[in-house]
């Protein structure tokens, strides 16, 4: 007989046999939590294999950090330690003693109570550094597996980059060669910001304008009802739905009157036209303004010049903390720099061939 896949139960045990102690152990964890046994994907397969040591790396450099911060024991030591001192120098000046401010046990207090402030404030100040060199790090290393996971385009894999190292200024050292290329790295960040949020043409918003009004359906009062019943003037509605923010989340529709298809009938294209042109050229700013297609290609541009930089800024401080500098990645540096990688399209798998059994391949199906 085949063998049969093992199957553990959690139910009354009914074969007389004694239940695993590891089985027993960790039954109780997986019905109140519902831990899953499968074994989490590591990101670290996606990258090329002379590329994975970069992220081994970075999060052994995490690792490092981390286990080199101060202990809050150590900290709240120093602080007992500044009580006690200040406790002590309290009691040696209380008026009751009438102990004299220059006798020796006083001034012995006061350069205690000194010295444990002081030390108190270097350990405050070293810990603030290891914790925020620490983050730096976690927050790099969260982002670049974050990418690897959900970030790269869809149909892609990564291909390694070789950078050639930058050349620095005659007496530069690594340290202010990198903080040359981050300014460099910001300024290029402004330029996209500033062509990103570049306005638009006058003459290409006066054409949508146009395209616009043509597109306007005009509506006129309906004066039916005053005409035959003496009644009311009947305006024309429109059917409006809104989302209703509260506890719960929920829709409202209403009734509201049509004022841009009254616009349209009661104003006729030329005029409407006429209006609309002289706000865009009150507001507009053809100097700075740029098209569609000026954009694309200026933003196309900066941000091949940003991902050269920041592949420089990454090669220098990988130089620098092999030789045992204090240099970090960015938190926002691209990963592609940071590992040095790029992204191609995967080349489509080949469709198996036909057999006797199947007349043609079924694209994305199952035999």
């Amino acid at each position: 007989m085949a063998d049969q896949p093992r199957r553990f139960s959690m139910e009354a045990n009914t074969t007389g046999l004694t239940p695993g102690p590891v089985i027993e152990a960790i039954a109780p964890m997986l019905l109140s939590v519902g831990m899953s046994l499968q074994p989490q994907f590591d990101v670290i397969k996606l990258l090329p294999e002379n590329r994975k040591e970069f992220l081994r790396l970075l999060r052994d450099r995490r690792s490092e950090k981390y286990a080199a911060n101060i202990l809050f024991e150590t900290i709240r030591a120093g602080s007992e330690r500044v009580t006690a001192a200040a406790s002590e120098v309290k009691r040696l000046t209380d008026s009751r003693l009438h102990v004299k401010l220059d006798d020796r046990q006083v001034i012995a207090a006061q350069s205690a109570l000194t010295e444990a402030k002081d030390d108190l404030e270097r350990t405050k100040q070293r810990s603030e550094k290891l914790a925020a060199a620490a983050h730096a790090v976690g927050i790099s290393l969260m982002n670049v597996e974050s990418w690897l996971r959900h970030g790269r385009p869809p149909g892609t894999v990564l291909e390694a980059v070789e950078v050639e190292p930058p050349k620095l200024l005659k007496g530069e050292s690594l340290l202010d060669g990198a903080d040359r290329f981050e300014r460099r790295s910001r300024e290029l960040r402004a330029d996209i910001h500033r062509v990103r949020s570049a306005p638009y043409p006058s003459a290409h918003v006066k054409r949508k304008i146009r395209e616009q009004v043509a597109q306007l359906e005009p509506r006129a009062p309906d004066v039916t009802l005053m005409i035959e019943g003496d009644g009311d003037l009947i305006w024309p509605f429109t059917h409006v739905r809104a989302e209703v923010f509260g506890e719960q989340r929920a829709l409202a529709f209403h009734d509201a009157i049509d004022v841009v298809g009254l616009l349209a009938f009661f104003l006729t294209p030329e005029i409407m036209i006429k209006r609309l042109d002289a706000l865009i050229d009150a507001e507009s700013d053809d100097k700075a303004a740029l098209s569609h297609d000026q954009r694309q290609r200026a933003e196309a541009e900066l941000l091949s010049d940003l991902l050269s930089t920041e592949r420089d800024i990454c090669s220098l401080i990988r130089r620098g903390q092999a030789e045992g500098l204090p240099m970090e990645f960015p938190a926002d540096i691209d990963p592609r720099a940071l590992l040095s990688v790029r992204c191609v399209v995967a080349p489509r798998a080949d469709l198996p061939p036909t057999s006797p059994e199947h007349a043609y391949n079924i694209v994305g199906g199952r035999r």
